[in-house]
């Protein structure tokens, strides 16, 4: 959020950057392993989208990362079941902290296509038509994907960092339970 006010672009932009909490919060949810409250808040705001007259005309392979995202949602919440059946033990803190960065950042993304065409922000707040809308979305399948997987390699480099280093303060007594 303070990326958003930093790099101020317009007055619209203060209501997309509620995505970046949102997103955060799924995220902390992905990590807690609750998987329930994540899929209901993804699987609504992709549902609405879909079935919104003018996500019709856009191209699908705009948003493939955003529906990429929910299949991870889905193999997440499978994963999490199994795990607490004891059918399955997961491991890796990485594939958790990877998981949660990925939907976070998805979800974020999602919030803002959900607001850009079901809220129809792109036409009430920057006047353009669907066929503009249409021309617009042709990048985004492109930059978006490229955007979340930086993201996510570094969210995992800064994440395993700093649980390191939390770790090693709480061996050497510096922490207290």
């Amino acid at each position: 959020m303070i990326g958003h006010l930093v790099y101020f672009r317009d007055p619209f932009e203060l209501v997309f950057m509620w995505g970046a909490p949102l997103g955060a919060a799924l995220s902390g949810f992905v990590y807690q392993r609750e998987w329930k409250p994540v899929l209901g808040i993804y699987g609504s705001m992709l549902g609405i989208y879909l079935i919104y007259p003018v996500s019709w005309a856009l191209p699908l392979w705009g948003i493939w990362d955003t529906l990429v995202g929910f299949g991870l949602v889905l193999i997440y919440s499978l994963l999490i079941e199994l795990v607490n059946s004891g059918k399955v033990r997961l491991e890796s803190q990485s594939i958790v902290i990877l998981f949660a960065a990925v939907i976070g950042l998805e979800a974020d993304i999602l919030f803002r296509i959900f607001l850009l065409v079901p809220g129809q922000t792109y036409w009430f707040f920057y006047g353009w038509t669907v066929e503009q809308l249409q021309i617009i979305w042709m990048s985004s399948g492109i930059i978006t994907p490229i955007k979340v997987f930086l993201a996510a390699i570094t969210t995992l480099m800064i994440t395993k960092a700093v649980l390191l280093q939390i770790r090693d303060s709480s061996n050497a007594g510096l922490l207290e339970e």
